[in-house]
């Protein structure tokens, strides 16, 4: 039977999910505004979790690449390769398909998030954003409810 990992609204009304990027387990904001055209970078994260990845040796494929914010701004952030998976809320538990992605390190003062390109490589899962019970989930395939 498949199962469903469930996060509930903040009280300002963000959706922020766990995650574990790299071997580190991390809390990053739903951004469905964060849109990769080349489908490559899925998070945007803090500068002290991307610095950590980097330093403990996470990430690969270090570069550079140019983003336009929503105001049409245009500017050049850093980004590694790195495997993340979804992890169950409280316990920080990897769960789901593994998804190889790039990460970006945000400008400072900006939370972690989460975008598009990660959910639209969770083979297999669906996402259910229910709006009267503020609610995100993704319900896991039956087979990938474990890590191998």
């Amino acid at each position: 039977m498949s199962q469903a990992l469930t996060w509930q609204a903040t009280a300002r009304g963000d959706y922020v999910i766990d995650v574990v990027i790299g071997g580190l387990g991390a809390s990053a904001m739903v951004d469905s505004g964060l849109v990769d055209p080349a489908q490559l970078v899925g998070f945007e994260l803090a500068p002290a979790l991307f610095d950590q990845l980097q330093e403990a040796g996470f990430l690969n494929e270090l570069a550079t690449r140019t983003r336009r914010d929503a105001g049409g701004r245009m500017s050049v952030m850093r980004v590694g390769k790195v495997s993340a998976y979804l992890a169950r809320p409280k316990t920080a538990e990897a769960a789901g398909p593994k998804v190889d992605l790039f990460v970006a390190r945000s400008p400072e003062g900006l939370p972690s998030r989460v975008g598009l390109a990660f959910f639209h490589r969770l083979v297999g899962c669906r996402v259910d954003w229910d709006c009267s019970a503020r609610t995100w989930s993704v319900r896991l395939p039956p087979a990938r409810d474990k890590l191998p």
